[in-house]
């Protein structure tokens, strides 16, 4: 007998068969448990974004973190943009340390 990781209620984001999340919407709620297939515990869960109830395995899911107040942090696992490591604005200054070819 299998046993179920997520509990009702609990947030989770499901991954695609392709290792992709679905989109910005992508965290769910655990509306349900099923029983197993292929020996993985099986979930109802919802996205508050979406009509209707996807069915799946244990295996698509990942647990959320949960913030100080034990609360499920929706943004862990995302990471911010790279900022770049160069100024905003070019500094031109440098150029003038080289020599100037002037035309005879």
């Amino acid at each position: 007998m299998s046993i179920h990781r997520f509990a009702l209620g609990q947030k989770v984001r499901f991954v695609t068969g392709t290792g992709m999340r679905p989109g910005s919407g992508d965290v769910y709620k655990i509306t349900g448990t099923l029983p197993p297939r292929d020996n993985l515990p099986q979930y109802r869960i919802r996205n508050e974004e979406e009509r209707h109830e996807r069915v799946t395995t244990e295996d698509r899911l990942e647990g959320l973190a949960l913030s100080g107040d034990g609360k499920a942090d929706e943004h862990a696992g995302f990471s911010e943009p790279a900022k770049p490591d160069f100024p905003a604005r070019p500094d031109f200054s440098v150029l003038d340390s080289f020599p100037h070819h002037q035309e005879t």
